[in-house]
């Protein structure tokens, strides 16, 4: 049970960075909405993070409203 919970919040985070890498304005936004004391932008980050990379990849999920997007900084490439 250690070593599962261990694992996913690992790879979890090794997408984050990677992905942050790779959206070098996101990870500017998301340092000044911290700086300013806010977690919206943080958590909106993480919850884009687990959709595009799942951890469990045979999960499935059902959209269940309508998708609100502010801006298209996590485009696949």
């Amino acid at each position: 049970m250690l070593a599962a919970g261990h694992e996913t919040t690992a790879t979890t985070l090794a997408w984050a960075v990677e992905r942050l890498q790779r959206h070098p304005r996101l990870l500017e936004r998301l340092v000044a909405d911290l700086d300013a004391g806010s977690e919206e932008l943080l958590n909106t980050t993480i919850f884009e993070i687990l959709r595009w990379r799942p951890v469990i990849d045979t999960t499935f999920r059902q959209v269940r409203a309508p998708p609100r997007l502010c801006d298209s900084s996590f485009e696949r490439t």
